[in-house]
């Protein structure tokens, strides 16, 4: 089967046609099967681009104007909310030369915290498997919290809502919230791509795949992956949709919940991605 007739399979919508929705961070991923999340922590650990991690040399450009925005304790804690295969962990220890430290991360994919638990055998760190919605911190504080790589943004705004507020009841009293998030802008990109695999992520067959990804509906930045067995002929499509807002309205949520950026920083030609850094007000 080529690109053509992929296209035109009766399948096949046409992206800005899509009616998009937001029900849960990588909802209709299967990422907390172990076999899908082995499968993706090959993608995370991969440094040749930044489809499922943020590639290390990133991660220290992230890190290092970061930490020059916040006031460091000498008792820090940190928080690493989404926290993949711990990369960020990683990253810390080399931009503080240190790794007297506190520190906890939270995810949802097991082989990801399978490879962490596994990779930073630190006494003061610690990776747990479960939903950031459901795991008890028994009213911990924590004086640095990360939300990186637009994981806010996976989440209704019902549950942005919600999230803000536990975030800030985990956040000690001069404490920062850092979040890497995409924000609404005049700009509707769209672009798509064509793929052949072996073998991959979607599939243990051969496979033509079509990524796409842009602005749906004005209010979500879409991907869509398309797949075809090319011996099958089977076809798949997975979708994920970031829920996306303009910077006034991440700080209505952020004040009502008596939280306020006080830093934004841009690192690279993204016009969506921002890094927010945030403080309490009271």
């Amino acid at each position: 089967m080529n690109r053509k007739e992929m296209l035109t399979k009766d399948k096949y919508c046409i992206f800005s046609e899509i009616k998009a929705f937001n029900s849960g961070m990588n909802k209709e991923f299967p990422f907390i099967e172990f076999d899908f999340s082995e499968k993706c922590l090959e993608i995370h650990l991969s440094q040749e681009n930044d489809t499922g991690s943020r590639r290390k040399v990133l991660i220290q450009n992230q890190l290092y104007y970061i930490l020059q925005k916040i006031t460091i304790p000498n008792d820090l804690t940190i928080l690493d909310i989404g926290c993949g295969p711990g990369l960020y962990l990683e990253g810390l220890i080399n931009q503080l030369n240190h790794n007297d430290f506190e520190y906890i991360g939270i995810d949802k994919g097991p082989a990801l915290i399978n490879y962490a638990l596994n990779t930073y055998n630190i006494s003061n760190a610690n990776f747990i498997l479960n939903d950031i919605f459901e795991y008890d911190f028994r009213r911990k504080n924590f004086n640095l919290i990360l939300m990186m790589y637009d994981f806010f943004n996976f989440f209704s705004l019902e549950k942005m809502n919600e999230l803000i507020s536990m975030v800030s009841a985990l956040l000690g009293k001069d404490g920062y919230l850092i979040m890497e998030v995409k924000v609404k802008s005049e700009f509707s990109d769209y672009d798509i791509n064509f793929f052949y695999r072996e073998n991959g992520l979607f599939s243990e067959n051969r496979y033509m795949e079509i990524i796409e990804q842009g602005v749906v509906n004005n209010h979500f930045y879409g991907h869509r992956h398309f797949i075809c067995e090319i011996d099958s002929k089977k076809t798949k499509e997975y979708y994920n949709f970031l829920n996306i807002l303009k910077i006034e309205e991440i700080r209505h949520i952020l004040s009502v919940n008596n939280l306020k950026i006080v830093d934004i920083i841009s690192l690279n030609q993204d016009k969506y991605r921002k890094i927010l850094v945030i403080r309490r007000i009271i």
